[in-house]
């Protein structure tokens, strides 16, 4: 029984590895010049196949929405597989879409982890593969990916939020804001503690 308890937590573990790697190819996207071929731009400066980024990216903006989806024991290629589904199953069933848009907190290696809730975009479009079936070595040779339409309403939405200068609020919403009023509760508890020039 040990076994499959250490089987669950290693992939957790692993979600959480691939959130955060997806996470990272969204948030990058804000340094790309406007208007550059997003594409060639991840081949060229990450060395990596813009289908699989497509992928880790389509896990994080799902993840993104629906943090608790994290901890549902599906795993990264069911999720990825099975995205659309469930955008539309969650259209409709807004009770459970409101319980998994819930603030998740996690420990991964004794460090704490907090998802957030966002607006972020999720890609739509199925992936015929694996979702990182594409190694390095061969990130120019990509033999399915004209077969993998890219959603052209996601990346505009995603290049209008970086023209606009939006894209890390799109991302990161709720934490974002979770964030600046913990600074904020943080700098007036720090002017309470300021001493007094009668002091």
């Amino acid at each position: 029984m040990q076994i499959v308890k250490e089987e669950k937590t290693i992939r957790n573990l692993n979600l959480i590895v691939v959130f955060h790697r997806g996470l990272l190819y969204l948030s990058v996207r804000n340094l790309a010049p406007v208007g550059v071929n997003i594409k060639d731009w991840f081949r060229k400066d990450f060395g990596v196949n813009y289908m699989v980024a497509l992928r880790y990216q389509a896990l994080a903006s799902l993840i993104l929405r629906y943090p608790r989806l994290i901890v549902c024991g599906l795993t990264f290629t069911q999720v990825v597989k099975h995205k659309d589904h469930i955008m539309v199953y969650l259209k409709d069933d807004i009770e459970l879409a409101a319980q998994l848009s819930v603030a998740v907190n996690i420990c991964a290696q004794n460090k704490p982890v907090d998802i957030y809730a966002s607006e972020c975009p999720v890609p739509k479009g199925k992936f015929s593969v694996d979702p990182d079936y594409i190694y390095e070595e061969d990130y120019f040779s990509d033999p399915a990916g004209d077969d993998i339409p890219v959603d052209p309403y996601w990346e505009a939405q995603i290049e209008e939020a970086h023209r606009d200068g939006k894209l890390l609020d799109i991302i990161y919403g709720d934490e974002q804001a979770a964030n600046e009023e913990n600074l904020e509760a943080i700098i007036e508890e720090m002017a309470q503690l300021k001493p007094s020039v009668d002091d």
